[in-house]
This record gives structure tokens, C-alpha cells and sequence, in this order.
């Protein structure tokens, strides 16, 4: 397909010899892709975003970037990796080194040598999209931890990456915060990038997400639809994973309401639509 972006084939990686933390992984992700990576702690879901940016390096398999295989033990390859998927982890402390705002966002931009003038720019637009422009000369370490979370992403932002890996985004985040980052995700969608989201947050993804990835035991179990995902429920046991609650509220509303069987709402807003569009209200 001319739209993957980034690929595996048959990898596996071990932290040690005690066992495999993901093994046998190949899977494509696409241009355009809102994904949800889905499993509980220790599933591999951190491994496999660590994979994919080259921080981890495989121990078998095969990762390729565009069609092209990358050998994250080259310099160059690993650093072509690493400006094209960003990763965002959950603790911004453990992301964060500059001693102001400004300075944190501008260092990815920097090491990829570019124009002063354009390194300016990407850290504005970047600063900006997270709405940290008042916050430009602040040392970020000073910052609450929704704030340090949205210096993070931009971060990333600067870097313009074609493939973003969320780490439990939602997490220091007030509500506020979270409708800032959903809007956010939004935008970077109709950019066409990739969007990976790893997350506990079963509502969050049956409501955002195009496709979910399901991990366990260090194996992606399943890959398809929320709506194929959600109905699995021998795969919702051994993952550990409940149904969105609209999602059962649909399965009501289909056994005694008449609710077609063909529609699962993402949100009550389409519920109160169809029903005002039924009463020709």
C-alpha cells in the first residue's frame, strides 16, 4: 500500500532472558490512521512504542519506514526514525530538559540542523497549537502537570513527525486539558498524520478511535474495528478489557427500543440526533 508509513514484520524483543515481552509482532500502520492501543499493564503496549521509535532495538524481525527496511543501529536510520515518529510518554518529567519552554521545543528542531528562522517558526506554531505561548520563558519544571503534559507534545509538534505515539495522554490532564488534546488530535487527523494512542481509557477510544490494537501477554491478540473489537467477548476476557459503556447502552437501546442494529453511536450527541431526526424535530 502507498500509504504505510511504518511496518513490522515478525519482531520480537526481550528485556532479558526470563521470557518475551512481545514476540511474533507484524502489523502496518497507515497514513491517516487513528488507532487505539489497547491491553493491560505489561501487555507490551509501552514495548511496542519504544520499538517503533528506536529507542528499543529489535532482537529478531524486521522494521521498515516507507517501504524502505530501517536498521535502528545505523545512526542515520535511527535518526531518520526518531524526527518521523514522535513518541509522547505519560510522565513528562521523564521528557523534559530545557530550562525554559521556549528552549525544551526548540531542541528537537536544533539537532535536525535547520535555519534559525525555521527553528523559530516550528516552535511557535508548535507553542501556539498547545497554547503555551504565554508560557514561553517559564522553566517548565515549575509547571503543573497538565502544563509540563502539553510542552511534551510540543515537543514533538516541532519535530513534525508523520507518525504520533500517545502514552496515556489523558493522564495530569484536567478536563479542560483533555478537551484541548482531543481538539488537538483532531487537527493533527485532518494533517493526515498517524495517531497512535496508548491508553486504559476504554470510552476515550471507542469514541475517537478508526482501529484498535489489542495487546496481551506480549502478543498483539487483535487488530480490526472498535465495533468488531467490543463485540469479541471471549477477547475482552483474556485481555482484560471491558465494553465501552455506550456501547452496552446501544445493546439496550437495540433490544427494546428498536435501535437498528447497522448504527453504534460514538457519542450521545448522535444518539439525541438520530431520535430528533426520527421525530422530524
Amino acid at each position: 500500500m502507498n500509504d504505510v508509513l511504518l511496518a513490522m514484520d515478525k519482531v520480537d524483543y526481550s528485556y532479558d532472558e526470563g521470557g518475551f515481552a512481545l514476540s511474533g509482532l507484524s502489523l502496518e500502520i497507515c497514513k491517516g490512521q487513528r488507532i487505539a492501543v489497547l491491553g493491560n499493564n505489561g501487555a507490551g503496549k509501552s514495548t511496542f512504542f519504544l520499538l517503533c521509535n528506536g529507542i528499543l532495538k529489535p532482537d529478531k524481525g524486521a522494521l521498515f519506514y516507507g517501504g524502505k527496511t530501517i536498521d535502528p543501529r545505523k545512526k542515520q536510520d535511527l535518526l531518520r526514525l526518531r524526527q518521523l515518529v514522535g513518541i509522547i510518554f505519560q510522565d513528562a518529567d521523564h521528557q523534559i530538559i530545557g530550562s525554559t519552554v521556549e528552549s525544551e521545543v526548540s531542541f528537537g528542531p536544533m539537532n535536525l540542523k535547520l535555519p534559525a528562522e525555521k527553528v523559530a517558526q516550528r516552535v511557535d506554531q508548535a507553542l501556539q497549537a498547545m497554547g503555551l505561548a504565554e508560557y514561553r520563558h517559564r522553566p517548565p519544571h515549575y509547571l503543573s502537570g497538565g502544563e509540563k503534559k502539553r510542552v511534551t507534545i510540543a515537543d514533538i509538534l516541532a519535530m513534525e513527525p508523520e507518525v504520533l505515539l500517545f502514552d496515556e495522554p489523558t493522564a495530569f490532564l484536567d478536563p479542560a486539558g483533555v478537551r484541548t488534546l482531543e481538539s488537538l488530535l483532531a487537527e493533527l487527523y485532518r494533517q493526515e498524520r498517524a495517531l497512535l494512542v496508548s491508553t486504559h481509557d476504554i470510552d476515550f477510544a471507542w469514541r475517537w478511535a478508526q482501529r484498535i490494537l489489542v495487546f496481551h501477554a506480549g502478543r498483539l491478540v487483535a487488530d480490526n474495528t472498535p465495533e468488531q473489537i467490543f463485540a469479541d467477548g471471549p477477547l475482552l476476557e483474556q485481555a482484560g478489557l471491558r465494553r465501552p459503556y455506550l456501547y452496552d447502552f446501544t445493546l439496550s437501546l437495540q433490544a427494546h427500543c428498536g435501535w437498528p442494529p447497522d448504527i453504534w453511536p460514538k457519542t450521545t450527541a448522535e444518539i439525541e440526533a438520530y431520535y430528533k431526526n426520527k421525530a422530524g424535530l
